[in-house]
């Protein structure tokens, strides 16, 4: 990770899930799917981030998605958000965002391939809320 990024990251964690495409949960019995999914995510940040101190300030993410292979991208960014949606729902109810709503967090959504081992999802949970031209000057650098 970028060291200039680094002062502004209040934790940094891996989990070695992925997020899905959002047409995971399209079609037959989405909901059923979704609500699975939505609580693998729930158990999986609580076990790794623990509950927060209930932020009263606007906050910024940053989501990767770590892929083995360029053919697992999800192509459409669309797809990528709406997958991504239990992490900020989850980050909400454990007490790390206010509410996942735009007056309370930005989100920068992300994808890279890597190695078979490395594949997984990693949160980045920054110390304040960095507006984004800001966001993308100091990432940049």
């Amino acid at each position: 990770m970028d060291i200039i990024m680094q002062e502004y990251i209040e934790r940094s964690v891996f989990i070695a899930y992925k997020i899905k495409s959002q047409n995971f949960s399209q079609g037959h019995h989405w909901a059923g799917r979704y609500r699975k999914y939505k609580q693998d995510w729930l158990l999986l940040i609580t076990s790794i981030l623990g509950q927060g101190h209930h932020h009263e300030k606007p906050r910024t993410i940053r989501l990767t998605v770590r892929h083995d292979s360029k053919r697992k991208l999800i192509k459409d960014y669309g797809n990528l958000v709406g997958g991504a949606k239990p992490v900020p729902d989850c980050l909400t109810k454990l007490g790390w965002l206010k509410d996942d709503s735009m007056q309370w967090f930005w989100c920068d959504y992300r994808q890279e391939v890597c190695t078979g081992k490395e594949e997984g999802t990693r949160i980045d949970l920054f110390k304040q809320s960095l507006p984004f031209p800001l966001f993308k000057l100091i990432y940049c650098i």
